[in-house]
């Protein structure tokens, strides 16, 4: 429980106390490491855990995957002597976001079994790495499977391949699905997290396929009304072993008045210039 809110200290020497440590105790600790971020502690208990699981593997390998180890989350994965559908599924996503696609691609293959959500997160990296026609093409492979049926996730998954490539049949195909699903599951998620912008986002993309602009018109005001806003852009720089990061659109820096000012004397030079090259 300690673990699980974040006390680790605490629930580190509760630990500690146990005469009789359970898996659960073992795999509880651990994964409040794997949250927290910290794979150096979850690692040492990890090795210290006897007749380590599934579970336990599983955790590990997806703390590794959220901070980008893919070397030592494969090493695991190498490792288990059980894996499952989460294992390779977590692979799959690790490899995707750290833009190695083709070691995803070989793993999908391998999976001795697939479930819906591993074509959705090999479909999505497709995306997500600019593959649209590949994309495109493991969802028609989808779509002619006998064993799944594509869903929602799916069809948010595959809109930017669609958007990209103007797919026509395959945009006739996301009117003809969301008029059988009604939208219902997008609609209760915007119910049930009203202030989650990801939802609002996610319904207005599937209306808009649909050229539902009405409906588009109604999502944006209650985006306004409900006080969920779009995350705004940002970047980040590194300059003398200090980081300073910029929001789009803001002037918080502590230094804005010295940017600005930089910012206008660059304008100015450059407007000079265009002037002085001009006939």
């Amino acid at each position: 429980m300690y673990a699980k809110f974040g006390n680790l200290g605490l629930a580190r020497r509760v630990f500690n106390d146990m005469t009789d440590r359970s898996l659960v105790s073992w795999t509880a600790l651990i994964g409040g490491y794997v949250r927290r971020g910290d794979m150096g502690n979850a690692w040492f208990l990890f090795k210290l855990m006897p007749g380590r699981d599934s579970a336990a593997f599983n955790l590990l390998i997806d703390g590794y995957v959220k901070v980008g180890d893919m070397r030592c989350a494969r090493s695991l994965f190498d490792e288990m002597p059980e894996r499952n559908v989460i294992s390779w599924t977590s692979m799959i996503y690790g490899y995707c976001n750290n833009g190695d696609v083709l070691s995803a691609r070989v793993l999908f293959d391998a999976m001795p079994e697939k479930n819906l959500v591993s074509w959705n997160a090999m479909i999505g990296g497709y995306c997500q790495n600019k593959q649209p026609h590949e994309a495109l093409k493991l969802f028609r492979e989808l779509q002619s499977s006998t064993v799944f049926e594509p869903n929602e996730v799916t069809v948010v998954s595959i809109l930017p391949a669609i958007a990209t490539l103007g797919a026509l049949e395959l945009g006739e195909w996301v009117h003809r699905f969301a008029q059988k699903k009604k939208l219902d599951r997008e609609v209760n998620a915007v119910n049930m997290e009203p202030r989650n912008d990801g939802n609002y986002v996610m319904v207005r993309n599937l209306y808009a396929m649909e050229e539902w602009w009405r409906a588009v018109k109604e999502i944006k005001g209650l985006m306004r009304r409900s006080g969920a806003k779009k995350e705004v852009g940002s970047s980040a720089i590194e300059v003398d072993s200090r980081v300073s990061e910029f929001i789009s659109g803001g002037i918080a820096h502590p230094e804005w008045d010295v940017i600005e000012s930089v910012i206008d004397q660059l304008w100015i030079h450059m407007r000079d210039s265009v002037v002085a090259q001009t006939p």
